[in-house]
């Protein structure tokens, strides 16, 4: 139950802080990089994440939806 209840907790801090939604439109990789610490097998996406951060994928809709700002200006 601790297990379920710790990954309840983190589902919602990405859901919730984070603003999750996916886009068809932004592939897998795109789409799990906000949700892949969550998943043994998204340690991948964690780079992803900060690639999105660092602005390297400012085309996809995950860019627009976390950094509208910076997105909108390039």
């Amino acid at each position: 139950m601790d297990d379920v209840q710790e990954f309840s907790k983190r589902l919602n801090f990405i859901i919730e802080e984070r603003g999750y939604a996916s886009h068809i439109d932004d592939g897998v990789l795109l789409n799990m990089a906000p949700s892949g610490s969550l998943f043994p097998f998204g340690k991948g996406s964690s780079k992803t994440w900060e690639a999105l951060e660092r602005g390297d994928y400012d085309w996809a809709c995950q860019a627009m939806e976390h950094w509208p700002d910076r997105v909108k200006e390039k």
